[in-house]
């Protein structure tokens, strides 16, 4: 991008996307995507100004910024500094419920206005789940996958998201372990459903595992593992 506002040639793009606009509050990489936006602007801002001056056959494109994010709480203001139209949207193809996990209760956010509402309490009686620190959380979304959900489950680090990944594929296994020789009936019962779930998507992660492997990087160790078992990180 540099180069081409270097050489004068960034009217040769007519479109540039940035996704994941709220990284210009980043503590660490925040600067460099807001200093490339302002070169841009300066650049477009001065290309438009001369653009009089151009045949009509030498006529420079219009190039458009989209930026595109989903947590950026001043969007009008970054709308303002982009000289941009604000365009908000809350459509989903697929309903998504935001869980909190607090011990070993679990709150669902509603409306800003309507705050938390307690929904259910994680009973962990009986079950030897590994990973105690996490254990409610771990559990809370295995159970989701029990009930024929996906979770997503938000991590403030990559190490985090990581650990948490390869901690519930670890008890997914032991679960199905377990469900073979544990006398603890509700143990038998998700070890036995966990099991049904991921014979029924077997092709479906052989496939991905297959993907990921033809992909310019390879296929990461830690996700190979946590994948066969329907757990993935990013």
């Amino acid at each position: 991008m540099y180069s081409l506002i270097e050489e004068e040639k960034l009217s040769d793009i007519g479109l540039i996307i940035i996704d994941e606009l709220h990284m210009l509050g980043d503590s660490s990489r925040g600067y460099l995507l807001e200093l490339l936006l302002s070169k841009i602007l300066f650049a477009k801002q001065s290309y438009n100004s001369t653009s009089s001056q151009v045949d009509a056959e030498e006529q420079r494109n219009e190039l458009q910024i989209v930026g595109m994010s989903a947590t950026i709480p001043n969007l009008q203001d970054i709308a303002c500094w982009l000289n941009a139209q604000l365009y908000v949207t809350d459509y989903r193809p697929v309903p998504l419920y935001e869980r909190v996990v607090c011990g070993t209760e679990v709150y669902q956010l509603e409306a800003p206005q309507g705050g938390p509402v307690l929904i259910s309490t994680i009973n962990l009686t009986g079950l030897a789940i590994e990973q105690t620190y996490d254990a409610p959380l771990i559990f809370s979304a295995i159970d989701t996958i029990l009930n024929g959900h996906s979770a997503l489950v938000f991590c403030s680090t990559r190490a985090t998201a990581e650990r948490v990944s390869q901690a519930i594929a670890k008890n997914i296994f032991k679960f199905r372990a377990d469900s073979k020789k544990s006398a603890n009936e509700r143990t038998k019962d998700i070890g036995t459903k966990l099991l049904g779930q991921i014979n029924a998507a077997r092709d479906k992660i052989y496939s991905l595992l297959l993907s990921l492997e033809q992909t310019p990087t390879g296929l990461d160790k830690g996700l190979k593992i946590t994948v066969c078992f329907g757990v993935a990180f990013h």
